[in-house]
């Protein structure tokens, strides 16, 4: 029988297994999805923890007053707690606007080096795209760079919002909207439409006209959406948050119609309903091709052809997708899953985590105890997602080809018109951008080739016969250009690769027009190409 000293030592040294076992960082693995998930950092002491704010592995923290820090990956401190307040949880690009103890405005970078010092303005907002709004004592409003030199000087407009795609919007003494570049000159002139939702996104933006009519517009000016493609009654009304806004090639409006009702729908780049009105409750804006959508009290979530692909009432919440995965709730516990529903962190794991999921491999996560972990994530969640299904819906556009009216059998996908490749070869042919087209069976490889005459095969600029919807799937094939392996975006639509028409003009030079009021394409081999 063993004595007391030995079952005391038996005791004690199961209870440093037990406590050694409790400090090493957990490791949870999805081996189904090649996914690993581990604790790089725990025992945390703060009171929140937004990952997704800062690149390079930094991390914004709180204390329970709402002081901030940073700290990177490990836990160590960058910035100590307290330094600065800042205006709001958000670093945008390394920099964030901070006040000192004397509530004056300066600009400081992720070490917390300061780089618009102090005092130099009486007001710093709209951080975006490496410039800030600013305001003087006057209360002028201007723009600065980063490094606080003055781009549009104080006074030359009445209001200026924040950059989006290279432009913001701006209000004169009339308050008429304009847009201006990241130089100040004006792109789009004053009165030419009225406010609508003014940001650009993803190179497009909404804005009224004199009826209250809503259009869409490019960069340039042009109407890309016709005013009154959608009329009153029903008209658009656009919300600020998350609607009006294209995100994935899709964007979430509303209308209110006669009794009323807001009602909610996803509509592309083309003005297509995606998803028709009033089909759900409630839409969130679409990430890496996934969006949550409610219908009663239940979530579920769709792709971007409107396919459900998360079932109604398998979770209470579904947060939006990033790199590849999603937190979710259930019977009040959270959750992580992936873009095919699979849970990679098993409800109960943490009481609580980041909102954004994972922000380049990064994460954290609330453990029952109040302290936070820094979570780690390897596999091919992320770096491999699955391709995404998506709805091609015949092009309506007429095409002009070097001023004569030529008839293609095209389609749109999320507001982009693809084009049989050999269909354009076969055009273009004996023009001074004509290129050949080559298919190799064995290696599934296409290739194309610049200024060589195209070869015909037979069957190109047949009839049109699109009169419906399509399933439109990624193109599996390798595509060289002039022997040189390159990205096209592509699509396999009824047995034939359909490429994005802009992509292709691109490469061989070729300018494309669009004439949203003819609803009109135009191709002319006699001008180059521009964006």
């Amino acid at each position: 029988m063993k004595n007391k000293k030995t079952v005391k030592k038996i005791i004690s040294l199961a209870l440093a297994v037990i406590l050694l076992l409790a400090l090493v960082p957990m490791t949870l693995t999805v081996s189904a999805e090649e996914i690993t998930i581990r604790e790089i950092a725990t025992g945390l002491e703060y009171y929140d923890i937004v990952i997704m704010s800062l690149n390079d592995g930094l991390a914004v923290v709180f204390t329970e007053d709402w002081q901030f820090g940073v700290i990177d990956k490990t836990g160590n401190i960058v910035i100590p707690v307290g330094m600065y307040a800042l205006q709001s949880s958000l670093f945008r690009e390394g920099l964030a606007v901070v006040w000192n103890e004397d509530r004056q405005d300066g600009i400081i970078d992720i070490t917390g080096n300061i780089v618009v010092p102090f005092g130099t303005y009486d007001t710093i907002s709209s951080l975006s795209e490496g410039l800030a709004v600013v305001w003087n004592e006057d209360r002028q409003v201007g723009v600065v760079d980063t490094t606080g030199n003055i781009v549009v000087p104080f006074g030359t407009f009445n209001g200026i919002d924040s950059f989006s795609d290279g432009l913001a919007a701006v209000q004169n003494e009339d308050r008429q909207l304009g847009y201006i570049d990241k130089t100040g000159n004006m792109v789009v002139p004053f009165g030419t439409y009225r406010y609508g939702n003014s940001r650009f996104s993803e190179g497009l933006a909404f804005v009224l006209n004199e009826d209250e009519q809503v259009g869409v517009i490019d960069k340039t000016g042009n109407i890309v959406i016709p005013f009154g493609t959608y009329t009153a009654p029903p008209a658009f009304i656009l919300q600020s948050y998350g609607l009006g806004f294209f995100s994935d090639g899709l964007a979430v409006v509303r209308r209110s119609g006669e009794q009323k009702t807001n009602e909610i729908g996803v509509m592309d780049k083309a003005g297509n309903m995606v998803v028709p009105f009033d089909t759900y409750n409630n839409i969130g804006s679409f990430s890496e091709g996934l969006a949550f959508v409610q219908n009663g009290g239940q979530v579920g979530a769709i792709d971007k052809a409107g396919n459900i692909v998360i079932p109604f009432g398998t979770y209470d919440s579904i947060g939006s997708f990033n790199d590849g995965m999603a937190v979710v709730s259930k019977d009040e516990q959270t959750g992580v899953i992936d873009r095919s529903g699979n849970i990679v962190v098993p409800f109960g794991t943490y009481d609580r985590i980041g909102g954004f999921v994972f922000n380049e491999g990064l994460s954290a996560a609330k453990k029952a105890d109040g302290t936070w972990s820094i979570l780690e994530i390897s596999g091919n969640a992320a770096a491999n997602p699955a391709p995404i299904s998506q709805t091609a819906r015949p092009t309506s556009a007429a095409v002009l080809v070097n001023g004569e009216d030529t008839s293609f059998e095209a389609y749109n996908i999320e507001g982009n018109n693809y084009f049989k490749l050999r269909d354009l070869a076969f055009v273009l042919s004996g023009t001074d951008k004509q290129f050949n087209v080559g298919w190799d069976r064995e290696n599934n490889a296409i290739s194309l080739t610049s200024s060589e005459s195209y070869d015909i095969v037979g069957g190109e600029m047949a009839e049109s016969t699109a009169a419906d919807n399509l399933s439109a799937a990624p193109t599996a094939s390798t595509i060289y250009l002039d022997g040189e392996q390159t990205e096209f975006t592509a699509y396999l639509i009824g047995g034939n690769n359909y490429f994005k028409l802009r992509d292709i003009m691109e490469a061989f030079d070729v300018y494309v027009g669009w004439d949203g009021e003819a609803n009109t394409i135009t191709l002319d081999t006699s001008k180059g190409y521009e964006d």
